[in-house]
């Protein structure tokens, strides 16, 4: 899909400058290259072409930290490229984040909702992200490793129970060694259930329905978290 800012002009110089990318990569140019995909990907930012290109160069480089970058663009300028997603998710899992990254939840989020798409070597990854997420800061507070429970009951929004990489982390992920979101996990589905009890619904009906219904698929085989 075309960005709206984007003129069919700006399109059409990407291509060319695409070409010359390809070509001084047939070339074994890297440089040159880079150059060339970099401003291929500054006109059009669609063109997942260029962006794949410049992840794999990078990688080829050895610099982790841009081919993550250009994989996440990629994912996200084509999220039916299963390709682009599973060489996101192959990169090195030891990459630490210190900050929420925007590019990087829309980046898992498209993973998380491929049903094609392994998921288990990024999971620590996700929860790294949650954890780092404002919308989560009062819901998902840490008091020293321990989940804070009581922070969550005085939150005053709960609306980022419905954003769309929570529910999909919780209809795929099985929590492996990470006792902090198992303990928020557990209060999460206690108090559901006791505000269907009290007929209370807190988080509100159509964010009590869709946790609930995703908390379900996280338990069905019988038992609620592996650990």
């Amino acid at each position: 899909m075309k960005p709206h800012n984007v003129s069919e002009n700006m399109i059409d110089q990407a291509r060319a400058l695409r070409s010359l990318g390809l070509l001084n990569r047939k070339q074994r140019q890297p440089a040159a290259a880079v150059a060339y995909f970099r401003q291929a990907a500054a006109l059009d930012p669609a063109d997942h072409i260029s962006l794949v290109n410049l992840a794999e160069l990078f990688h080829e480089n050895r610099d982790k930290k841009h081919a993550i970058e250009y994989y996440m663009r990629a994912v996200i300028a084509a999220p039916r490229e299963l390709f682009y997603q599973k060489k996101f998710l192959a990169l090195p899992t030891d990459t630490v984040f210190e900050t929420h990254n925007d590019v990087l939840q829309q980046a898992l989020t498209i993973c998380l909702t491929t049903p094609e798409t392994e998921c288990a070597a990024r999971y620590v990854l996700w929860h790294n992200q949650l954890a780092l997420d404002p919308a989560f800061s009062s819901l998902y507070r840490l008091k020293g490793d321990a989940f804070d429970k009581k922070a969550f009951d005085r939150a005053a929004d709960y609306t980022a129970l419905l954003s769309p990489y929570f529910l999909a982390l919780l209809k795929r992920m099985v929590v492996t060694g990470l006792p902090a979101f198992e303990s928020f996990l557990l209060h999460l589905r206690r108090r559901l259930l006791e505000d269907l009890r009290a007929q209370k619904k807190m988080f509100g009906s159509e964010a009590h329905a869709a946790v609930a219904a995703a908390l379900s698929l996280l338990s069905g085989d019988g038992s609620c978290f592996v650990c």
